[in-house]
């Protein structure tokens, strides 16, 4: 029998539950503010150098015709905030470089002639990069070169097994490029980067950064192994794989070199800038510090494929949106704590756009702290729908052609990111549902370059589907799977929605400063551009920080640490580390 002093206490716990449980469902729609943007986008406008202020920024020089080398040097200079200077050949642009300098070589225009030049540029300190490898008959002719380029001698052509990136190199760790399996049926093999390339043995005294792997039957081929010993693999040293990249140093100078063609790509930035982190004591570098996940189809306001999308899902296009794709990117996004940009699509091969479900969709963003775009062809439609039924939500980002405020785009020859005006124009870096040994590289690269990347989850294949492996089950695993694994290096990243990470992107283009060392302590300026929180990555070799001022800091990984600068001055003081 309960007693009335407990059924009182009872009855009173239920009244207040009770009572919260109808207050909170009569607030939740008067506290929603679904109809609104939280999220504002916010770029940082260039300041104009007067008429007498000299140039003082570092200089950097490009030799070469390739159009998309060229293209690749501007972007790094840009990131960097060098000045480059271009020329068609290496004869010009080592005349005008000076001691301490930095030439970029297309290794295309590279001769016979320019063997003298580059010993007499490495004797004024100079680093010079080849971005292309010279003529391997150049190259196996002249024993000078080769003791400049640090290569023991040209084995010719072999077809790698796989490549191997170390550590401590480009941020994001090392990666085994080797392919262990044959793909699945219906499955695309991940190895995408060179299946030939020529085999330089480069000396003990060179560095490397990446080698290729040799399938068995090529090592037990090369005449100089001893043949005695069945444990080959265990008998070569790093230097006796094929050289992808590496280092050698001679006559005070620097020669690195890359025997692969990805500097031809958005790859480059990052490679250069791991080069030139390998070359100094330590690196401080613009850092935008931003992750950010996005769909550019979803959502789909119209009725689309409504008959392959029953006899697909057995559900009309509506239902496979809010009922299984929605809960499915809620889950990816809460899994790797990422943040969701929807680039919504009027319509995207059929129907046109009904946007009285734009309540069920804000209702379903605002929950998730995600924001609302649109791709840029139908954002007049899109607009048109949000002024009849909300009309304050604002727009900040679009998906294809440029407009005011953040456009998202793709493409080889894009730059990751152009800003004009008030106009920013980002790239996407990497599609989640595709994920390469190519598409890895790079994805390391641009987060050592820029501290930033941007993953598409394109729902278009799911709502009309070309082949059996686009269709929404196979979609969905391997994006979870991808996202799941390729990405678990770079979860430091502050995950943002795309008009925060714009704004983080504007100040990452638009911020200067100039960098002092003396023993353990570095000194950081910064320009009056900068906010008062501006990102910076500090990479060190060896050395964990001391302590700081005017800064905090989050160490990223072994000698990476990602600096949130507080007003104009920040200073570290570094301590050799000591760890078991």
């Amino acid at each position: 029998m309960i007693k009335v002093k407990n059924y009182i206490t009872i009855t009173m716990v239920i009244a207040v539950l009770f009572f919260l449980f109808i207050s909170q469902s009569i607030m939740k729609p008067r506290l929603s503010d679904k109809g609104t943007n939280h999220y504002s986008l916010t770029l940082v406008k260039k300041e104009k150098k007067k008429a007498s202020e000299t140039d003082q920024r570092k200089r950097i020089f490009f030799a070469g015709k390739d159009k998309d080398e060229k293209r690749q040097a501007k972007q790094y200079a840009s990131f960097r905030n060098y000045r480059l200077k271009t020329s068609e050949s290496f004869r010009a642009a080592s005349a005008a470089a000076g001691e301490n300098d930095v030439i970029l070589v297309d290794g295309d225009i590279f001769t016979e002639n320019d063997i003298v030049r580059l010993k007499k540029s490495l004797e004024k300190k100079m680093t010079v990069i080849f971005l292309t490898m010279p003529d391997d008959k150049l190259i196996s002719a002249s024993e000078d070169l080769r003791e400049m380029l640090g290569i023991q001698r040209s084995r010719g052509r072999v077809k790698p097994a796989g490549y191997q990136l170390f550590g401590g190199f480009l941020l994001g760790g090392e990666g085994y490029y080797v392919e262990t399996e044959k793909p699945k049926h219906g499955e695309k093999s991940r190895q995408d980067l060179p299946s030939e390339i020529t085999y330089y043995e480069v000396a003990s005294s060179s560095r490397l950064y990446m080698i290729a792997q040799l399938r068995d039957k090529d090592r037990k081929d090369f005449k100089d192994l001893d043949k005695d010993n069945t444990n080959l693999k265990d008998q070569f040293d790093s230097e006796d794989y094929p050289a992808v990249i590496w280092q050698h140093a001679l006559h005070s100078g620097r020669v690195f070199c890359v025997n692969i063609p990805v500097m031809k790509t958005d790859t480059a930035a990052g490679i250069l800038m791991a080069m030139e982190y390998s070359s100094a004591k330590v690196m401080v570098s613009q850092f935008a510090d931003v992750r950010s996940l996005m769909t550019s189809s979803y959502p789909l306001f119209s009725d689309e494929n409504e008959t392959e999308m029953q006899r697909l899902y057995g559900m009309s296009t509506k239902d496979f949106e809010t009922n299984v794709v929605w809960p499915f990117l809620v889950s990816v996004a809460s899994e790797n704590n990422d943040r969701l940009t929807l680039m919504g699509a009027d319509h995207l091969e059929s129907g046109s756009g009904n946007y009285k479900n734009l309540d069920t969709y804000l209702s379903l963003i605002e929950d998730q702290r995600a924001e609302l775009g649109a791709k840029s062809e139908d954002a007049t439609d899109i607009r048109a729908g949000l002024d009849k039924y909300f009309p304050n939500y604002r727009l900040n980002c679009f998906y294809g052609k440029p407009k005011k405020g953040l456009t998202v785009t793709t493409g080889d020859k894009a730059a990751v990111f152009l800003q004009k005006g008030s106009r920013l124009i980002v790239k996407t870096t990497e599609e989640a549902d595709q994920m390469s040994y190519s598409d890895d590289l790079r994805l390391k690269s641009l987060v050592t370059a820029t501290g930033f990347y941007l993953t598409d989850i394109d729902l278009s294949k799911a709502f009309y589907p070309e082949k059996k492996a686009d269709r929404y089950e196979k979609f969905s695993k391997r994006v979870a799977g991808n996202l799941n694994s390729w990405y678990t290096n770079f979860r430091y990243l502050n995950a943002l929605t795309l008009s925060e990470a714009g704004s983080r992107i504007s100040e990452f283009l638009n911020t200067d400063f100039t960098v002092k060392t003396e023993g353990n302590r570095v000194e950081i300026e910064m320009n009056s551009q900068a906010s008062d929180s501006s990102k910076l990555m500090l990479r060190t070799h060896g050395q964990d920080i001391k302590s700081i001022s005017g800064a905090e800091y989050e160490e990223a990984e072994d000698d990476a640490y990602v600096l949130t600068v507080h007003g104009r001055k920040a200073v570290v003081e570094l301590e050799d580390r000591d760890r078991p």
